[in-house]
């Protein structure tokens, strides 16, 4: 794949874990370079319908803020590792807590808005290989996360150094894929990996919330295969993404759905699997380096 680096005219996100277990150290830092930052830290303020003499709505009742991000950009081997994924959305603390992150969203004149004790909400990872050759398609990847202060909010906003951090060079094109002998013929894929997270308040007299507090996992799969696929997903699907080395998936997949195309010339079916944590270890899927 072509090269697509981090443009500080586009922005910039830099993620640093705050808390957490694992094998990703607090402190540590990765650079996320977006082709899409969308933070949110809406105030939920609520104006009573109450009337002054001049007939106008003059009170208002201040709601406690609840900050979000969402950021998109494409795969990379050199950040989208197991020891991330795993500490973005897979690692939980004694008490069911998933790993806690600061974020910083850099514009691209270098202004700098802090979202403290952000937790992932979920992963979503898609390609599409039939709308060219494959070495030229990329990997796309979606995150959606809560965080507890946005905008810089929090009384100490954590200090996140900008320097030093440089764009993690290459993408992955669909070609690097393999589905590990599990599903053949596929024309696109998609899978999503989700937490259940929620802002927890309080009832004090602040504008922001106690935390983001975490709830179990997970997910699905959605899967193309044209008609001519022999090998159909049935209890599980795997996938690999690098060459000789990368990133493994391995799902325990429980139900289908399918849809066939109704055209003949470009037959394909459609299945869709969900993703459950059935034996309750607090996993919907092996995340591993291969």
């Amino acid at each position: 794949m072509p090269q697509e680096t981090a443009n500080d005219f586009y922005g910039r996100l830099i993620l640093q874990k705050t808390d957490g277990v694992g094998a990703v150290s607090v402190g540590t830092r990765t650079l996320f370079p977006p082709m899409l930052i969308d933070p949110s830290n809406p105030l939920n303020n609520n104006y009573p319908m109450l009337m002054s003499g001049a007939s106008t709505m003059n009170h208002v009742t201040l709601g406690k803020r609840t900050p979000a991000i969402v950021f998109r950009g494409l795969w990379k081997p050199s950040y989208m590792t197991p020891a991330n994924i795993l500490s973005w959305i897979g690692n939980v603390n004694s008490v069911g807590d998933s790993d806690e992150y600061a974020m910083a969203v850099i514009d691209g004149e270098g202004n700098v808005r802090v979202y403290d004790g952000c937790r992932c909400a979920g992963i979503t990872v898609a390609w599409d290989a039939s709308t060219g050759p494959a070495s030229m398609q990329g990997i796309m990847v979606e995150m959606a996360w809560l965080a507890r202060y946005g905008d810089s909010d929090a009384p100490v906003p954590t200090t996140i150094s900008t320097s030093g951090l440089s764009d993690y060079g290459q993408t992955t094109g669909v070609n690097e894929i393999d589905f590990n002998s599990t599903a053949d013929a596929v024309a696109a894929c998609s899978f999503s990996l989700v937490r259940v997270q929620k802002h927890l308040g309080e009832t004090d007299q602040t504008l922001f919330m106690k935390q983001v507090a975490s709830g179990p996992p997970s997910g699905g799969v959605q899967l193309t295969q044209y008609s001519k696929s022999t090998i159909v997903p049935s209890t599980g699907f795997t996938v690999k993404i690098g060459t000789s080395s990368g990133t493994r998936f391995d799902f325990n997949i429980y139900r289908e759905l399918t849809h066939k195309a109704q055209v003949p010339d470009f037959a394909a079916v459609q299945r869709a699997y969900s993703l459950v944590d059935l034996a309750g270890s607090g996993s919907i899927a092996t995340i591993a380096a291969f």
